[in-house]
Order: structure tokens, then sequence, then C-alpha cells
């Protein structure tokens, strides 16, 4: 008996000696993210590009917001849509149709 709880003893005391470690993976936050040195306030919204859809989620209820997208360009509007945002519901706009550019989102 005394035998077999040395040898338990020497296995488990060298299962550290065998471990490996999982490299982190680095994660995409897609348009926002919190960095805890920043020092500046906090907007309560996000914006995205997800394919070509234009994803916006404001975190507090809002109604009746207003969202524009128009071209750097020329300032030729886009699309502008009227908006309620509840329960941090995100806003869906499909961008497939645009020309390549730079857009503003107001």
């Amino acid at each position: 008996m005394k035998n077999v709880l040395i040898t338990i003893f020497f296995i488990l005391s060298f299962a550290p000696m065998f471990a490996q470690t999982v490299p982190e993976k680095e994660i995409d936050f897609e348009g926002s993210f919190i960095m805890d040195d920043a020092r500046s306030a906090s907007l309560p919204i996000e914006a995205y590009l997800q394919d070509t859809q234009v994803v916006i989620t404001f975190y507090v209820d809002l109604s009746d917001a207003t969202v524009t997208i128009a071209s750097e360009e020329n300032n030729q509007e886009m699309e502008e849509r009227t908006i309620s945002f509840i329960d941090s519901a995100p806003e869906v706009f499909n961008i497939s149709g645009y020309s390549k550019g730079t857009y503003i989102i107001t």
C-alpha cells in the first residue's frame, strides 16, 4: 500500500510538467471596444460594418432618433431613417447598392 501511495504521489507531482498553456486569442470587436485606461466619456452607441450591412445600436432608450448616411464626397444623402431604439435593439442598414467611398453617419 505504501508503494502505491508513493507512486501516486510521484505521478501527481510530475503532472504540472506536462501541462500545456493555451495561447490567448485576440478578439475583434468590430467597431467598438473599451480600454481600461481610457479617461474619456463613453458614448452609448456602437456602429460596425458586417459584410454589406451597417449595424447601429444605441445602449440607451431613444425615441425618434434620426440616422442619416451621406456620401462624404458630394454630401449626397443615401438614406435617412427615424428610429426608436428600445432595449438595445440594433438597426441594420443595407449598403450593398452604395458605390465605393467614404460615408458619414449622423
